[in-house]
């Protein structure tokens, strides 16, 4: 399977995060309350995969980034919840969709990766997707709730940022594993990948328990707890199986395609199971969406 059919695969897979986290905010769950589920889960897939002789045999600086990743995603998650305490799903999700733009500047940066021509439009109508989407979300303050200052706008803006940045570290090591190669002509994507994911998700999980633990879910949501963590957990180790295996292909062609099926497919199974309102900047989304994935893959 190609790596851009791998990304949107994987890209899909992950949109069950996003749906998963609007259901629980129904039910007055917190991200904590169901990313506890990835993370632990996440630890137990990966590490059993990796098996007992390669965990051993990895060196210090993959766990120690499996370490640095781990924590970087439990700030990013603890910006996400800030931000929905501020302001609906769609803009903050939509910001957990730009990830792609850290990882593109990694690549051009430190692997000499170019981007240009039709790839570069591909890249910019991804953007296009994300904005409309947060737009799509913004709507108007409800009965009682006055619109944000303009510090409270600034604080939410850098929350967001906070959400794009930390939540880019697990793909940024992603594609730096699959850039560095070993004598042997495998990348440490192929020999410590597992690793890294096995790390980086238990340090995460450990994290959302001490969470969870502390502020747990109401008594009458553990039943759809449950549901929305085995749903996120599902979405997300199944896309990183099969992000990590795309991630050798140029970053242009892979991160936008991911995250654009990932904010796409979000969308639409909030329309069509969680009842959120179509409005021509949704369909400008979708097409905007289509369109970018097309061009990255020319």
């Amino acid at each position: 399977m190609s790596a851009l059919l791998l990304a949107i695969a994987s890209g899909l897979l992950m949109s069950l995060i996003g749906v998963a986290f609007g259901f629980g905010g129904r039910h007055g769950l917190r991200p904590p309350h169901i990313a506890v589920f990835m993370g632990l889960a996440g630890a137990a897939v990966f590490g059993a995969l990796a098996g007992p002789a390669v965990l051993r045999a990895a060196p210090p600086a993959v766990w120690l980034a499996g370490l640095a990743v781990g924590l970087t995603q439990y700030a990013g998650l603890v910006a996400l919840g800030a931000a929905l305490r501020r302001g609906p799903l769609s803009p903050a999700w939509c910001a957990a969709a730009m990830v792609f733009l850290p990882v593109l500047a990694y690549a051009r940066l430190a692997l000499g990766e170019k981007v240009g021509g039709l790839r570069l439009a591909g890249v910019v109508l991804a953007c296009v997707c994300v904005v409309l989407a947060s737009l799509q979300g913004q709507g108007t303050p409800g009965p009682g709730k006055r619109p944000r200052s303009g510090r409270a706008t600034l604080l939410y803006g850098l929350l967001l940022v906070a959400v794009v940045v930390n939540g880019s570290s697990l793909v940024v090591g992603i594609k730096d594993f699959s850039s560095r190669l070993l004598a042997d002509g495998r990348t440490w994507m192929d020999a410590h990948g597992l690793v890294l994911l096995a790390a980086s998700y238990g340090v995460f999980g450990l994290c959302m328990l001490a969470e969870t633990l502390l502020r747990p879910p109401p008594a009458a949501s553990r039943r759809a707890q449950w549901l929305a963590g085995l749903v996120a957990a599902a979405g997300s180790i199944g896309g990183f199986a099969l992000l990590r295996h795309a991630a050798a292909a140029p970053a242009a062609v892979v991160f936008p395609a991911n995250s654009v099926a990932s904010l796409l497919g979000a969308s639409v199974v909030s329309v069509l199971f969680l009842r959120e309102r179509v409005t021509p900047l949704w369909f400008g989304m979708l097409a905007a969406g289509v369109a970018a994935v097309v061009l990255v893959g020319l």
